[in-house]
């Protein structure tokens, strides 16, 4: 058995190999820091039990191993505990101590020297079980079993190197296996793979695994801090897995907060938007992905009604909602399909029916925590559906139509208003009176125009107005000769050549 400075000179560190093998920490990840705090992994206790082989061939490298011990005690949390066993051919049995505290520490520098010659393995680890499974204070903690050793049996009535045959190793397996049916059980092999090592089959592992199958043995190689950290990391990522089981962070449901009520859409609008609040339950995060949803909805329009399903968009489409009660907000957006070309007349449109969202759930502290958490996790988005409902209306307005059709009606009625102010009606009769003594009358009739033959000629009249007063143009056209205009007003006279007219009023 070489010293342990000797030791500390090759791959294999005495001091490396103390702390307990658990997956390695790839980093100071603050996520899983931040869900260790908020899940009060610190202040739920585990259990460090470390069967110490106090055989004579662990005396050179004893007194750095229980320095190792004390630094290893003072690094975990105050709620956890431990109890240091030698054995040889028996256990010594030790109580449970608190971490951080003067009695563990003053267990660990009261170790004897190792002076047994035996080591039995079955004994010890059969032992560790029974001791574990009748720990009625251990419920809900985690437990690490820890084998310091350099692997070399040597049970009374057994052959030297020799181990138990596999039918021995039976009921204590059989016992494992309960015991981890009620609380976390990990078991660790640390490497002392001395120089003095006398059996070159049995390993501190080999041995482990016959009582513990799945024990675990630590990579050689790292520094006393990465171990430390390492067991310290085992039993928290341990107890983070057992409170988010019983805190039902396995199932998770995120709740979606849709406008109050029925909410009100414009159907007339290409572009529907809808805001909605996604809250989660359970103390961890929640991360949804592939958020996408459908709009299905009845129309009804001047057409008719017709069923119309479009899908919904959601800004972001992937969200992670925060733990603590905390909501995250996502956009629905959707299109609806318009009539094709111009809606001239103006019609109501409804909108009734209901829009749905769909999404894809992981919860990141069950990744954080490791384990086959994040293949246990079910999850649900409720409600997942809400009514949606419009009204709206599309096309020019009717009084905009009103308006148009008064305008047209004006502008083609006005040419004929002002036809018909420039050439009033005529009343009244007309006393005509021929040079050669002959006399006639026309009565007007309320007639615009008038043409009337008379003697060798013709006679026109044309109701006209002149500074807004109702007249008469009078043209005489002889048979021979030029024509002459005159305008004639009410009760008055005019002569045109050989003709003498004079306007006789109604009722003159």
């Amino acid at each position: 058995m070489t010293t342990l400075l000797s030791r500390l000179a090759i791959p294999v560190a005495v001091t490396a190999a103390l702390a307990v093998a658990i997956p390695v920490r790839a980093s100071a990840d603050e996520g899983r820091d931040a869900m260790y705090a908020a899940l009060g992994v610190d202040d739920v206790g585990a259990d460090y039990l470390f069967l110490i082989d106090a055989s004579t061939s662990m005396r050179p490298s004893f007194s750095n191993l229980k320095k190792e011990l004390t630094t290893f005690s003072g690094s975990l949390a105050s709620g956890d505990r431990l109890a240091f066993v030698p054995f040889g051919a028996q256990p010594d049995p030790q109580p449970w101590l608190p971490a951080k505290s003067s009695e563990s520490s003053a267990a660990i520098a009261g170790l004897d020297t190792p002076d047994q010659k035996d080591t039995d393995f079955l004994t010890a680890l059969n032992w560790a079980v029974d001791h574990l499974a009748r720990d009625t204070s251990a419920a809900g903690r985690v437990a690490t079993v820890v084998l310091l050793t350099d692997g070399d049996p040597s049970a009374p009535g057994l052959a030297e190197c020799a181990l138990p045959p596999v039918s021995a190793w039976a009921p204590v397996r059989s016992r494992v296996r309960e015991l981890e049916g009620t609380r976390p059980v990990h078991a660790y092999a640390v490497p002392l793979e001395l120089k003095a090592k006398q059996c070159h089959g049995p390993t501190p592992l080999s041995v482990l695994q016959q009582a513990f199958p799945s024990g675990e043995q630590i990579n050689p190689g790292a520094s006393t801090t990465v171990y430390l950290d390492q067991a310290k990391e085992s039993a928290r990522a341990e107890k983070a897995r057992q409170l988010l089981s019983s805190k039902g962070e396995l199932d998770k449901t995120v709740t979606i907060t849709w406008p109050d009520g029925v909410h009100s859409l414009d159907p007339t609008q290409a572009g529907v938007r809808l805001p909605v609040r996604l809250a989660v339950s359970g103390s961890g995060p929640a991360k949804v992905a592939d958020l996408t949803g459908t709009l299905s909805v009845k129309v009804t329009d001047d057409d008719g009604t017709r069923a119309v399903e479009v899908p919904v968009t959601a800004d972001p489409a992937t969200v992670t909602i925060p733990a603590g009660g905390q909501a995250a907000t996502v956009v629905l957006t959707a299109k609806l399909p318009q009539p094709g070309g111009r809606t001239i007349l103006r019609e109501d449109v409804t909108l009734a029916g209901t829009v749905s969202l769909t999404g894809r759930i992981s919860a990141p502290w069950l990744d954080l925590a490791g384990g086959d958490l994040a293949s246990k996790l079910t999850s649900t988005i409720t409600p997942a559906q809400a009514e949606v409902a419009g009204t709206g209306s599309r096309g020019v307005p009717n009084a905009y139509w009103l308006v148009l059709l008064g305008l047209a009606v004006v502008a083609a009625v006005w040419p004929l208003v002002r036809y018909h102010r420039a050439r009033p009606l005529m009343s009244g009769d007309l006393d005509i009176k021929l040079r050669d003594g002959q006399t006639t009358t026309v009565t007007l009739h309320n007639r615009r125009t008038v043409r009337k033959a008379v003697g060798d000629g013709t006679l026109h009249l044309r109701g006209v107005r002149e500074d807004g007063t109702a007249k008469m143009t009078v043209t005489w056209t002889p048979a021979i000769g030029s024509a002459a205009v005159k305008t004639l007003s009410a009760g008055k006279r005019v002569i045109l050549g050989s003709v003498d007219v004079r306007h006789r009023p109604r009722g003159a």
